[in-house]
């Protein structure tokens, strides 16, 4: 008797299970921990674990936000190990360590201009210090994750290795400049009386740099 047949499961392409008898409790699991259930099903098959548990770890996350970038955080982490032939879930500090080198340097995914549909390549610039912030985190969470749930203590590989540091000040979107900023609220003043008030009033609002 298979894995399979003793949970009552059967297995579909992709990865995807459809219940046989009683309900699969993966069919409950968010829509971003299905989707990379599936994509590490077709990379280490369902007889290994590390789908299953990388998978319930995003389900155990409360943000859909923080689902979606975990689990993108991963995949970065996942790849990197296996070009290293090394399992994700044998992973220690050294390989930890460089796959934190790795992502200040590495080129990233980008789509292929007048390629196939969905055709990429590694052509993009390094990882932005918040990608790379992600990335680390995603993975030290999983293994904080492990630790939890596991009969045994897991020792975590990240719980050393330095993160990128963000400035909490800074901001991709562009404020005004000085002499921006001094030609908009002499417009503003020279503007229709309840209109200036409510431009002015906007005005005082805005960063200026």
């Amino acid at each position: 008797m298979t894995a399979g047949q003793r949970s009552g499961l059967v297995p579909l392409q992709h990865g995807e299970l459809a219940p046989a008898g009683p309900s699969d409790p993966r069919a409950q699991w968010p829509e971003h921990a299905r989707k990379l259930y599936e994509y590490l099903v077709g990379l280490y098959g369902e007889s290994d674990p590390l789908p299953t548990l990388a998978a319930s770890w995003i389900a155990h996350q409360r943000s859909v936000n923080t689902q979606k970038s975990y689990a993108r955080g991963f995949k970065v982490f996942e790849e990197y190990a296996r070009e290293y032939a090394t399992h994700p879930l044998d992973v220690r500090f050294g390989l930890a360590d460089t796959f934190r080198l790795h992502l200040e340097t590495a080129p990233t995914w980008v789509r292929v201009r007048g390629g196939a549909r969905g055709e990429m390549a590694r052509t993009g610039p390094p990882y932005a210090a918040a990608s790379r912030a992600n990335a680390l985190s995603a993975a030290s969470s999983f293994f904080s994750f492990l630790d939890r749930v596991s009969e045994e203590p897991v020792k975590n590989p990240f719980d050393a290795v330095q993160r990128p540091y963000i400035d909490p000040e800074f901001s991709p979107t562009p404020g005004y400049t000085e002499s921006e900023w001094a030609t908009l609220l002499v417009t503003a003043r020279d503007h229709h009386r309840v209109a200036a008030y409510r431009t002015r009033a906007y005005a005082l609002l805005l960063p200026a740099h």
